[in-house]
């Protein structure tokens, strides 16, 4: 398991596991660090995604996109809009907040 998962979404191996390979739902789950956004996606049949920022390449006008212990992650477009979303409205609360 990756050392960021307990760190930063204070998820166990027992709960990595659980929701890596529980074959019947994806989940999200999103965690602040400093000023920084991340949201996890388990696609329920072994893969997982880290989003991210900061985005190194279109800075605040993009995410960062990891595979994490894993070759695919395959992803509901609804849920894709859904992370999508949160990150929009991450940016803009943070515009706001400068």
């Amino acid at each position: 398991m990756d050392r960021r998962i307990e760190s930063l979404f204070g998820i166990t191996e027992k709960g990595y596991r659980d929701f890596r390979f529980n074959l019947s739902e994806p989940s999200v789950h999103t965690a602040l660090g400093g000023d920084d956004l991340h949201v996890l996606y388990f696609d329920s049949d072994d893969g997982c995604a880290l989003f991210s920022t900061p985005c190194e390449i279109f800075d605040e006008s993009g995410i960062k996109f990891q595979l994490i212990d894993c070759t695919y992650c395959d992803i509901a477009l609804s849920d894709l809009q859904f992370i999508y979303k949160m990150f929009k409205s991450f940016s803009q609360d943070t515009d706001n907040e400068n």
